[in-house]
This record gives C-alpha cells, structure tokens and sequence, in this order.
C-alpha cells in the first residue's frame, strides 16, 4: 500500500481526503477487515503529512492558481475544492486575495477578441449572453456588472 500511495503523490499533489479515498478502493479487496483496512491507511495519511508528501494547504494554492490561469471565477473555484473534500476556512483563505473584479474583465476581454459586437438592436441580447457566459465561469453578479459598464460596446468593433 505505501509504494501505490508513493506512487501517487509522486505524480501530482492530493487532498488528504482524496487519497485516503483512493487508497480504501484500492484495498478494499485485499483487506478482510475494513476497519483495519482504514486505521492502516489513516496511519499512512499521517506519516505522509508529516514528511510533507501531503499537504491541503499546497493542493488548494496549486489548485487556485491553475484555474485562475484558467480565467474561472471564485464560485466555479470554491466548488471544485469542495467536492474535493476541502476544509471551507482553506478554500476562502485561498480565495481572499485575488483581485475577481479584474478577473472578470480579463475574462470578458478574452471573450470578446473571439466575438464580433453586433450592431444596437442586438447588443441587450449579446450583453445577456456574456453575462450568462460569465456566470458559468463562476463569476458573481457584482464582478459582471463592473466588467459589462467597463466595455464600451457603441465604439468598440471588437476586441
């Protein structure tokens, strides 16, 4: 069991909740006691935490910055790590620093370089769709309002 968790953490960075997930699956089938089965792998969980091989803190600061890079916004970012079996107080220490606001109009931008701004009669239609566009990327409404007001959308052909 030590050498597949080795293996594991080798490769990329886990929760510690993740791979002990893992690890009971793994052994379900060799072990005929699933308690012992568990304070075997919990046993393991502590030894590598305590070598640093596992460590929450660092999957959630990796996991933040890839998908900031990704351009997703603070809600799209909080669920991932919850259904990762994170700590709540982790993910918002993580997340208190990013400016979202500017995120967001990162995002818009991005967006709009790939999309012609149609004439008046169907820009309330278009802004709709960026903002559902944007919601999607786990954006709250306060970061799409300031984001859609920044964008002159009478003047600009595309961006």
């Amino acid at each position: 069991m030590q050498g597949y968790a080795y293996r594991l953490v080798s490769q990329r960075d886990y929760p510690v909740a993740k791979l002990r997930l893992k690890l009971l699956e793994r052994f379900k089938n060799e072990s005929q006691d699933e308690r012992q089965l568990a304070a075997a792998v919990d046993e393991l969980l502590i030894e590598f935490c305590e070598a640093g091989y596992l460590d929450d803190t660092r999957f959630v600061e990796g996991f933040v910055r890839s998908r900031v890079r990704q351009l997703q916004g603070p809600y799209k970012i909080k669920q991932g790590l919850r259904q990762r079996g994170l700590d709540e107080t982790l993910i918002d220490q993580a997340l208190t620093d990013i400016d979202w606001a500017a995120l967001c109009q990162a995002c818009l931008t991005n967006r709009l370089q790939r999309k012609s701004i149609p004439n008046s009669n169907e820009l309330r239609a278009f802004k709709a769709s960026l903002s559902r566009f944007l919601q999607g990327r786990g954006f709250a409404p306060t970061h799409i309002i300031s984001a859609l007001e920044q964008i002159d959308f009478e003047t600009a052909d595309s961006y």
